[in-house]
């Protein structure tokens, strides 16, 4: 039947193949000139939303995409790139570096320019064989490191004691909230991992002869000290660097390339679209993305729609049993960026991917943190992949308990405790708890790490000796996590997909990116929340202070969290 459908299709689609043809005859595109993103949207808009404000901007995967197609334009020979400032993270980064890098083996020759930016910017500049700036340019150079809050003596002078339970030495989430400093085990596993950040940032950043980045401490770097160091090639502005980045300075003086065209994203991608279509339609093999970003939480039972920033998991799962019930679904890949969060949410998703993964193929790709309920959701895949830049790690659970007899007393509030039967303080946020009630949430949380840990050994078919030399908290960059037998491979998205496709036996393929979709309710009701919180301050406080949610969370100061992923995640 099948056949034949495609047979009746060619008379449709003769016309347009011949008109495509000849609209791309001779045609050898040599100059491409484009301006990499600053941010990219991590959800889509509704068409109401979108009418309202002005459309959607680019996503990653999209931009990423069209660069992976550039690799197959063999006429390419000039590729020509501004940046400034971006704030998305080190691994959108990695990828976007790994194909002008590809370009480069190619033969293309790349040339950059950027006004201003930072050590991200300076990361992708450094990709291009001519780099250019204005004379006045200034860059922040400022390598991986932390400098976190601790909130133990602030607290207690408050009144506010805060209790954990935790396992293992390196499970340090609660220490900002009850100590003045990290302890011994903590500091050292986290100056570890930031010293792990720098290096693989410098191993990827090329200078000249003169300017090693690895001997750069300056955190404002100016471009006539970067010109003489050799890693600027010249001065220009922006109107000048696009409108003739394609001339050397002897190929200017011949004007040999003035009548060449300089293609753009729009123009590219057209001639792409045009000289790729068949005259027999080409039956497409369906890969289903799936982007669970943020902090894992359960959400609420009412909410269908999937919120960009958080795992809600009763959204999750209503997405996840629709995906089950489409049968040409066959393949799903987890795009992961979580530092965890609450311990059921992560082990219902968990189970419902299990129950997905009996028909379909599961895969996982790490992002920039993949860590503590990230990876325990990722034990659900077939596989697990990561990008080089990822952090991950963190297998163990933690929970906290606030004390706030004390801030009440401040205010002159007393609460009085009627018919408390055992461990029902627990449930109370005033006043100690009793030494069996302290017992039964160190069994709570060890109950739960055994259940992380079946998970792990379950996926990776390793024994519990082996998992505790990588669990216990302790936080790592992918590639020693891959070293300790905790992933199945680093690398770039296309690096993994294209062995997802070869494993699979397919041609041909097209991608559905399942983001989520903002819309004007979505928007309505965080303002909904925000008008609730005003009306009523002590939910948030309840909310933020929640101690009856186990969590696999990972230990991280907050401000390395931010300048890792950037602003965008």
């Amino acid at each position: 039947m099948r056949k034949i459908l495609t047979l009746l299709a060619i008379p449709f689609r003769l016309f347009p193949y011949i008109f495509y043809k000849l609209l791309t005859y001779k045609r050898n595109p040599e100059f491409l000139f484009f301006k990499i993103p600053s941010v990219f949207e991590n959800s889509k808009k509704s068409p109401l939303l979108e009418l309202f404000s002005g459309g959607n901007q680019q996503d990653f995967l999209s931009f990423l995409q069209f660069l992976n197609k550039l690799l197959e334009i063999k006429s390419l020979r000039i590729v020509a790139f501004t940046v400034d400032e971006i704030q998305f993270g080190f691994s959108e980064l990695y990828e976007i570096s790994e194909i002008l890098n590809k370009l480069k083996e190619n033969g293309v020759r790349l040339k950059g320019f950027s006004p201003y930016g930072d050590l991200k910017t300076l990361y992708l500049l450094s990709q291009a064989d001519e780099r250019f700036c204005i004379e006045s340019s200034e860059f922040q150079f400022v390598l991986p490191s932390a400098e976190p809050f601790f909130f133990g003596k602030f607290l207690k002078d408050w009144g506010i004691e805060v209790e954990s339970y935790q396992s293992g030495k390196f499970k340090s989430f609660a220490e900002p909230f009850k100590n003045e400093k990290f302890s011994k085990e903590a500091r050292q596993n986290l100056s570890e991992l930031i010293v792990s950040l720098r290096n693989r940032i410098l191993s990827g950043m090329h200078g000249s002869e003169k300017w090693k980045w690895e001997d750069i401490h300056s955190p404002i770097l100016h471009a006539d000290e970067m010109k003489e160091g050799g890693f600027f090639h010249d001065f220009s502005d922006e109107s000048e660097f696009e409108k003739y980045f394609m001339y050397d300075k002897l190929e200017e003086k011949s004007g040999q390339f003035k009548k060449s065209k300089i293609y753009k994203l729009a123009t590219i991608s057209k001639y792409l679209k045009r000289t790729k279509y068949s005259l027999l339609p080409v039956r497409k093999s369906r890969i289903t993305i799936l982007p669970l970003k943020g902090n894992i939480v359960m959400g609420k039972k009412s909410e269908q729609e999937r919120n960009e920033g958080s795992i809600s998991a009763y959204s999750t799962l209503n997405l996840l049993a629709e995906l089950k019930k489409e049968d040409d679904r066959k393949i799903i890949i987890l795009e992961i960026d979580s530092g965890g969060g609450s311990a059921f949410a992560s082990e219902l998703i968990y189970r419902e991917l299990k129950n997905i993964g009996k028909d379909k193929k599961i895969y996982a790709y790490f992002q920039n943190i993949s860590a503590s309920g990230g990876y325990y959701i990722s034990c659900a895949a077939g596989k697990i992949f990561s990008n080089p830049f990822c952090i991950t790690g963190s297998i163990g659970t933690i929970m906290i308990r606030p004390n706030l007899r004390g801030l009440y007393e401040k205010f002159g509030i007393k609460k009085e405790r009627i018919e408390f039967y055992p461990l029902r303080d627990i449930l109370s946020e005033y006043g100690k708890i009793s030494p069996q009630s302290k017992a039964f949430l160190q069994s709570e949380i060890e109950r739960n790490k055994m259940q992380f840990y079946k998970r792990v050994m379950d996926n990776r078919k390793i024994d519990i000796q082996d998992l505790e030399k990588s669990a216990g908290g302790r936080v790592f960059l992918a590639e020693k996590f891959e070293e300790m037998g905790m992933l199945d491979g680093t690398g770039s998205f296309y690096t993994f997909l294209n062995s997802i496709l070869k494993e699979n036996d397919i041609d041909s393929y097209r991608i559905d990116y399942l983001m989520p979709v903002y819309t004007l309710r979505s928007m309505l009701k965080n303002w909904n929340s925000v008008l609730g919180y005003l009306k009523n301050p002590s939910s948030f406080f309840n909310e933020s202070l929640s101690f009856l949610n186990t969590d696999y969370r990972v230990n991280l100061p907050v401000d390395l969290i931010t300048y890792w992923r950037g602003r965008s995640n």
